[in-house]
């Protein structure tokens, strides 16, 4: 089982390593939300040659929604990742799939929509599509992921293990037409300190956060699934460790 999780900056590939980081997950500057560090073109051919010399895997970040003004750029971005050799492309929106065939591209993406892949017939549909792997929805049981990766064929199944873990993503812009209605004037893109309360539940505070892509809320406690997933694990090939607001001391 592979440990996958974001870089964010160049000088620690060595020290994830040596904490046991398999596969590193690498945030585009165009089509990655929910984005601490950003690379560009160039930093990402650059950083998975530096990767892949100490024989580790690299994935591309690509989790936003797709509308239809973005399909430009993800099809130049697609152009360019033929002439890369990153191991795999990690997609939010099925749209970039498509975008995909076009390119010979299919065979490295891994779908991780987030609560779509709830069921046995998932991993069997998606396998068919000729892609890469498929990330399990975070909000099914134990049992549920026990019964999936004991039934699947040839595709490969991670899961998002730890982290604070979205549970609502819009591309309307909320925080900002919240300010709007309130007559409030303040910085709001690309916070990570801004949350949002429930008056009939005390001391649970939902973290918010409003990008160019949109808004997303998040659960108010962190999964952590380490020792239940390890009965998995000679099951499961990657498992993803959010690091989205997530200290680095924690990390």
């Amino acid at each position: 089982m592979n440990i996958v999780t974001n870089l964010y900056y160049e000088h620690e590939i060595e020290d994830l390593i040596n904490l046991g980081v398999n596969v590193f997950l690498l945030d585009t500057d165009c089509l990655t939300t929910r984005s601490i560090s950003c690379f560009s073109r160039d930093d990402i051919k650059r950083l998975s040659k530096i990767i892949h010399r100490e024989n580790k895997l690299v994935y591309v970040n690509l989790n936003s929604m797709v509308h239809e003004n973005d399909l430009r750029i993800a099809e130049s971005y697609f152009e360019f990742l033929q002439s890369t050799d990153v191991d795999g492309i990690v997609i939010f929106d099925w749209s970039y799939y498509s975008i995909a065939l076009n390119y010979g591209l299919e065979r490295r993406i891994i779908f991780q929509p987030g609560t779509l892949t709830t069921n046995l017939y998932d991993p069997w549909f998606y396998e068919s599509k000729n892609i890469k792997g498929m990330t399990l929805a975070r909000e099914i049981t134990l049992d549920s992921i026990s019964t999936i990766i004991q039934n699947k064929k040839n595709i490969e199944l991670s899961i998002v293990g730890h982290g604070i873990q979205p549970m609502f993503y819009s591309r309307r812009p909320l925080i900002k037409n919240y300010l709007i209605e309130k007559k409030l004037s303040e910085p709001y893109l690309n916070r990570t300190d801004l949350y949002i309360e429930e008056t009939t539940r005390e001391n649970f505070r939902y973290p918010i956060f409003e990008d160019k892509f949109g808004t997303h809320i998040f659960r108010s406690k962190k999964l952590e699934s380490f020792k239940e997933i390890m009965y998995f694990s000679s099951y499961i090939n990657d498992f993803f460790v959010e690091r989205f607001m997530l200290s680095d001391e924690e990390l």
